[in-house]
């Protein structure tokens, strides 16, 4: 229906409900306050809301604005526990988790809202706004046509949500008076007076944002102010920013018929000026009271409005040294103009910008080839075939660009810079160098730890031997690397669950059994554990989709590069054509019927190949629905599903870094039982057709070198199926398996080569140390005890040894453990008190990062990094014994499947 009709519609439904919509708006006005309440007494108001009237889309996102902004942590607040059972949040979930994300600033806003459109896309049929998680992205009607959706979606919710819609509607009047005219016209006098009433409360809009700077002010009013779109001040700022953002973000779906509604036009000179930040609600009308979120909204606006705009090389990089998300939000059609009319010297910066947006939309590998090609050519040409000395010329005034940059050129894309880079272990060490000039740069720790990572995979990686490339192929390392950055708010809630839970030693094992005074609290946390199921579903939803389909580390990504294009058809028609080719076959060519008989074969052949790679092997959707694989997740929670493994593993860990590493071994054990089913298909069923097809076109030949020939055809296709499903089978996990010790053996022969460090030996002690340990543990316990062995060599007396203990509890049910391991050695005399006044100065210091980045990346500093990234807290401690020192920290590890 139009949006009149639907206007018409819904007033008539609320004038059969006067009394209830007249007392709704009331309701409304009192939440005015919120965000001026503390947050214990708006959860109050807001059960009482939720009492008398219900659940609504409304409801939620408030709550999740409460949740959001409170200092304290509410979300495991008593009253928020009865708001939730109250409104049976477990029922149906998504309109306060959607809202959350929308609202949380911990939750990125770009990149999470293009995950989530890509987890619902598959259900929209006609409308998005009939799925909750999407109309949220787009708070607020962008066009006449969107109105109509609007308000359909909202009198499917609930009578507050159509009251706050049509409030929207009037807050926009200035854009469509006929539709505000409309509303009051349908409306009995009664509530045209109320609603008249509603459109004058008072709402102070500079509380949605008091806590934020003023350069991050016009981001988190944008995304708070979702919850609070039936005041003007919110939804005229909202309207008018989702006109450009919105539709961006949902380009399939929102037409661009829509005003601009407040936002003015820049000019190109207006976006080179300095940005003085948001304070006023009003501010986004002009071009320098914003933050880098606003910029980043009038340059699109300019693009848009003037696209054959022509910059140059200053005004682009100040533009986007100042601008946000626009790998997300630029369209590759802005890309490819922006790239056509720049100057030669901006193109550069344009190139990476357009690499990044490829990388994260196109299936493609040859797609962005130019950009690259132009990138390492401008590198080639400007800064000697250099990356390292590319990223710091960005680095001195535009440190943003390189951070971007940084983002953009892992490890797979500087490889695939094959004329300036020539090798892996290059393309390494490029990347390490990167990282540590942009973490000096912006004084942040985490690019050093990063950095010495890459470091330690490197080294652990010689007690291995890599699994087969041929395998089916997940980037587990950039899979863990999304889910940390882009969390999901059920994720969020989940881990926030877990780590609030009872201590992580409430599970013991003691000779192979759980302790029997403990058997009550093992039961007790396993029914707590098990009232957050249904957010553990939505977190391991939202998880197994990136894995499936992300197009950079996913299986699609797997699929598309590694399967579909060339190498399944190039290694298919390989093996028949070997056959064909030999000498002994030759004087078969000159039989016409059997050539036809053989060119009619073929082609059968090669349509099955195209079949196999056209339509098997994708993801089922409505245009693919004879894929092999799928999106959707198992919610069994029997005692042996993957899901209840992964809850038991994660009440055991009580870790958010460690349930992201057990959400990918999830993962794997969901897509197995299709990779399992896919390998059948091809080898059983595919493989009977294409034997069929064999006797079918060449079985009437029955002389002597017909038959062989057909009998090596047929061996030669069977061989080539069996390689085909072999490809369907889960690789090693990529990790080493590895213990305390063999990691020390290995730091042992690594300091061999040391001058300072060399000449020591090391004693082993504790239950564990020849414990076999799995997965990125054997990486972070390689890090953490390095950094100890090598002070304790470089700082003990000479000609003692070094003493390592390795003890801790281990739930072998779960292969989950927590090892604690002390490093002991013995201090000079004439300098036990200068090591100890600095030992105690590194564990002491406030401001781990912030120290390391200033005064060196110290061993002892690097250690509670790691220990606190891990364990939430650092778990570094210290015991002295006369001349003996001895440094512990414990972390939380996966056992291997082998070990005993």
């Amino acid at each position: 229906m139009s949006a009149e009709n639907e206007i018409r519609f819904v007033m008539g439904h609320l004038n059969g409900w006067p009394e209830e919509t007249i007392q709704a708006l009331g309701s409304m006005g009192v939440l005015a306050s919120l965000p001026e309440a503390e947050a214990s007494d708006a959860l109050g108001a807001l059960y009482a809301f939720a009492q008398r009237w219900g659940a609504s889309n409304f409801l939620a996102k408030k709550i999740a604005y409460v949740v959001a902004t409170s200092e304290t942590d509410v979300a495991t607040d008593a009253t928020f526990e009865r708001i939730a059972e109250y409104l049976e949040q477990n029922s149906y979930s998504a309109p306060y988790f959607s809202a959350i994300e929308c609202v949380d600033s911990n939750f990125p806003y770009f990149s999470g809202m293009k995950g989530r459109i890509q987890l619902y896309r598959k259900y929209v049929s006609d409308d998005f706004r009939q799925l909750t998680p999407l109309h949220n992205i787009l708070a607020s009607p962008v066009s006449a046509g969107d109105v109509a959706a609007f308000l359909r979606k909202s009198h499917s919710m609930s009578l507050i949500d159509q009251v706050a819609s049509i409030l929207q509607v009037l807050h926009l009047r200035a854009y469509w008076p006929s539709l505000a005219t409309l509303v009051f016209s349908s409306a009995t006098p009664e509530i045209a007076s109320a609603l008249k009433k509603a459109c004058s409360f008072s709402f102070n809009a500079c509380s949605l944002y008091r806590d934020t700077p003023p350069a991050e002010a016009d981001l988190a009013f944008y995304r708070r102010s979702m919850a609070f779109v039936e005041f003007r001040e919110p939804a005229i700022y909202r309207a008018s920013v989702d006109r450009i953002v919105g539709r961006r973000l949902l380009p399939e779906w929102v037409d661009d018929s829509g005003p601009y509604f407040d936002l003015p036009t820049p000019t190109i000179q207006d976006l080179t000026k300095a940005l003085h930040g948001f304070r006023n609600p009003t501010d986004y009308r002009s071009f320098q009271k914003a933050g880098t979120f606003l910029r980043t909204v009038h340059f699109l606006h300019l693009i848009e409005i003037s696209p054959f705009s022509r910059f140059n090389y200053q005004q682009i990089r100040y533009i986007f040294e100042n601008t946000a998300a626009l790998d997300s939000l630029m369209t590759e059609q802005e890309l490819e103009r922006l790239y056509a009319t720049a100057d030669t010297s901006s193109r550069s910066l344009i190139s990476v910008l357009a690499l990044a947006l490829h990388k994260s939309r196109s299936q493609d590998d040859d797609v962005d080839f130019k950009f690259r090609f132009n990138l390492g050519d401008t590198i080639n040409q400007h800064y000697r075939g250099d990356v390292v000395a590319f990223i710091n010329s960005l680095l001195i005034s535009t440190p943003e660009i390189a951070n971007f940059l940084l983002s953009t050129l892992d490890r797979h894309t500087l490889q695939k810079l094959y004329w300036i880079i020539e090798s892996a272990d290059e393309a390494d060490r490029i990347r390490q160098e990167i990282l540590r000039s942009v973490g000096q740069a912006k004084q942040a720790i985490n690019y050093f730890v990063e950095a010495d990572q890459i470091e330690a995979q490197r080294q652990v990686s010689k007690l291995r031997q890599y699994f087969d490339d041929s395998r089916v192929y997940v980037d587990g390392s950039a899979m863990k690397k999304w889910l940390q950055e882009n969390p999901s708010s059920y994720s969020q809630q989940y881990v926030r669950h877990i780590e609030h839970g009872a201590e992580p030693n409430v599970l013991r094992i003691f000779s192979g059994g759980v302790e029997l005074s403990k058997i009550g609290e093992v039961l007790s946390e396993i029914q707590v554990n098990s009232t957050y199921d249904y957010i553990l579903v939505e977190a391991a939803k939202i998880a197994f989709n990136e894995f499936c389909k992300n197009a950079q580390f996913g299986i699609e990504s797997y699929l598309g590069r590694r399967i579909r294009h060339n190498t399944l058809a190039g290694m298919m028609r390989d093996a028949v054509e070997s056959v064909r080719e030999k000498p002994s076959y030759s004087v078969m060519r000159f039989n016409s019927d059997f050539e036809a008989a053989y060119r009619d074969w073929l082609a059968e052949y090669q349509s099955g190949i195209e079949y196999i790679r056209k339509d098997l092997l994708q993801f089922r959707s409505q245009a693919k629905s004879k894929g092999l694989f799928s999106t959707d997740i198992r919610d069994d929670l029997s005692p042996a599903s993957n899901l209840s493994q992964l809850r038991r593993l994660s009440a055991a860990a009580r870790s958010g870094e460690i349930f992201n590493e057990l959400t990918l071994r999830y993962c794997w054990a969901e897509i197995r039982p299709q990779l399992e089913a896919a390998a059948r298909e091809l080898t059983v069923n595919e493989l009977n057709k294409a034997n069929d097809s064999i006797e079918r076109h060449l079985g009437r030949f029955n002389e002597q070198p017909f038959r062989q020939y057909r009998t090596e055809l047929r061996s030669a296709v069977h061989d080539v199926y069996m390689k085909l499903g072999s490809w369907f089978r889960e690789p090693e996990s990529g990790f080493v398996a590895a213990s305390t010790q063999q990691l020390g053996d290995l730091i042992l022969l690594e300091a061999s080569n040391s001058r300072i460090e060399k000449g020591f030996q090391i004693e082993w002690g504790g239950s564990f140390a020849g414990l076999e340990l799995d997965g990125p543990s054997v990486h972070r316990l390689y890090d953490c005890l390095s950094v100890l062995i090598r002070n304790a060599a470089r700082y003990r007396r000479s000609d003692t040894p070094i003493s390592i203990t390795v003890d801790g509890v281990v739930v072998e049910q779960q292969k989950i453990g927590r090892l604690t391991v002390s490093v002991c050695s013995e201090l000079p005399a004439d300098e036990r008190e200068l090591h100890l006044r600095r030992l105690r100065d590194c564990l002491e210091a406030d401001d781990v990062g912030g120290f390391m980045i200033r005064e060196g990346f110290s061993g002892i500093k690097k250690l509670r990094f790691i220990t606190t990234t891990s364990e939430l807290t650092s778990t570094v401690s210290h015991k002295v014994d006369g001349d003996k020192l001895t440094i512990s920290f414990a972390l939380t590890v996966e056992i291997a499947n082998n070990a005993p």
